[in-house]
């Protein structure tokens, strides 16, 4: 079973030293919420959920708003032809129900999904020396894209039309008060799926994704384990050991050069066991000094070994 299915945290899933979520999985990964890297300025936030119950409690709420909208429509709706028996007035609620339901998964699924595209350019960010390029990727993180934009239509389409069918079938006597408190609490409902829904959505289905490969992974008789990963860092500094391990991290030290100026370079191999979690490299670079050189050259070693898992560098 999972081992945390009431939410999103470290550990993900079991097995996580010999099983390896697939790319797909971890690309939907990279939508869920991340650490902000003002609060963290040693990683950027990749491969990792921060904040899932509180993403959970937001939507929550926002889905029993949209629930009293789905009834007052359709109770009012009934009411109304009760009285006049005309069968339009049901038709008419059942289509706004329908437009305004899809419009709310259309909206929230747009807006979420050009998310891993600026998680990915804010970590190559961390790691591009070329300033050009830096310009480009900070463009990226800033850009509101069609799909961003066109989300949030969708989302305020969709609360217009709630809006309009309380007043016409649930509230057709509401004062102006009522109308203003109905209108600015759809629009609250606008902000939540923006900027919680979309991430609690993308933690569920990321999570489901998880415990279904791993499930997979186990029941197969024939399954294969994970192989290592690792990367060939240089750092001007020694780490002071020839070995370090932590959990399922290891750090070797393979050769000392000398560098034409007279300076010496360290070369160490990094190696992690199964997916490199962003929880990972918090506790392995928590084992050194972060004022040392040895600390710099992992950090941005780590970060490469997770884009390396993510194919967006070559092995």
């Amino acid at each position: 079973m999972f081992q945390n299915s009431a939410g999103m945290n470290s550990p993900y899933y079991p097995n996580e030293r010999q099983f390896m979520p697939s790319r797909d999985a971890l690309l939907m990964w990279l939508r869920t919420r991340k650490t902000d890297e003002k609060t963290k300025p040693t990683i950027s936030g990749l491969i990792e959920t921060v904040n899932y119950a509180t993403d959970a409690g937001w939507t929550m709420l926002a889905i029993l708003v949209e629930f009293g909208a789905l009834f007052l429509t359709l109770y009012g709706a009934f009411g109304l032809y009760t009285q006049n028996e005309n069968v339009g007035v049901l038709v008419l609620s059942v289509v706004a129900v329908v437009l305004f339901i899809s419009f709310d998964v259309i909206g929230v699924l747009l807006h979420a999904s050009d998310r891993e595209s600026k998680v990915l350019a804010n970590r190559e960010l961390r790691l591009s020396p070329d300033k050009h390029r830096k310009r480009e990727l900070v463009a990226v993180t800033r850009k509101i894209t069609n799909r961003e934009f066109f989300g949030v239509v969708f989302l305020f389409l969709s609360a217009i039309i709630k809006v309009g069918a309380i007043l016409l079938l649930g509230f057709s006597a509401a004062n102006m008060y009522i109308t203003v408190i109905i209108l600015m609490l759809y629009f609250i409902v606008v902000y939540v799926h923006v900027y919680h829904t979309g991430y609690w959505l993308s933690a569920r289905r990321t999570r489901k994704m998880l415990h279904r490969e791993e499930a997979e992974w186990s029941a197969n008789e024939d399954r294969e384990v994970a192989q290592p990963q690792r990367f060939i860092f240089h750092s001007s500094k020694p780490m002071e050991k020839s070995t370090f391990q932590l959990n399922r991290q290891e750090i070797n030290f393979l050769n000392e050069s000398e560098e034409p100026d007279g300076s010496k370079s360290f070369e160490y191999e990094l190696v992690t066991y199964g997916c490199f979690w962003d929880e990972d490299i918090v506790k392995l670079a928590g084992a050194f000094d972060t004022r040392s050189d040895f600390f710099r050259a992992l950090i941005e070693a780590c970060m490469r070994l997770q884009l390396i898992q993510l194919g967006r560098l070559p092995n």
